[in-house]
């Protein structure tokens, strides 16, 4: 898809009027510039990479409207449903699973709707991570859910998914029980 963008704006995307307008009088926003300059520079080809760095500048509250309340968006109710229908084939599969590291976990709602299944079938449930570049996502989940499990340990880690280097104890050869890597919804770049 970035190509298809890409070599359908080569070099007609201009962004400088987009800029003069983030730059009222006496006031400039650096943030939203380089987030500017760093999108048009993915899309023309001259940048790789991603726009996550950007991601929850404002509120995150934003972004889970727009995948909460949003009918067109299908891909959060189809995966609560798929979710919700297969507890048992998730309680069967992950009877040895120890640990959870829910990567993205995503705002209050999303959390409960998807990952509050895993933690409560999951019978051997002892450790839960909740990993998100939104400080506020991470710590939510964390908190959330030890209501769900008791003697969980919980804890959150604050960070890029997609450049995050995971602790050592994440490491299979630390354990013999299952790790389970949860990763629903998407992400935004």
């Amino acid at each position: 898809m970035i190509t298809f963008i890409q070599n359908s704006f080569k070099s007609s995307i201009k962004i400088s009027p987009v800029i003069s307008l983030l730059k009222p009088k006496n006031h400039t926003y650096p943030k939203a510039q380089a987030a500017l300059l760093d999108f048009k520079a993915i899309l023309d080809g001259t940048k790789q990479g991603t726009l996550n760095q950007y991601m929850y500048w404002g509120k995150e509250d934003y972004f889970d409207q727009l995948v909460t309340q949003n009918k067109d968006y299908y891909l959060y109710n189809d995966e609560i449903n798929l979710i919700n229908s297969n507890t048992e084939k998730i309680r069967k599969q992950l009877h040895d699973c120890d640990t959870i590291v829910d990567l993205g976990p995503g705002s209050e709602a999303s959390f409960i709707k998807k990952t509050v299944p895993f933690i409560q079938n999951i019978k051997n449930l002892s450790k839960y991570y909740s990993v998100d570049i939104s400080k506020k996502y991470a710590n939510s989940a964390a908190k959330l859910a030890k209501q769900f499990k008791q003697n969980l340990i919980s804890k959150p880690i604050v960070g890029d998914i997609e450049n995050l280097k995971l602790p050592k104890c994440f490491h299979s050869s630390q354990s013999n029980n299952q790790k389970l890597f949860l990763f629903t919804g998407s992400t935004l770049s």
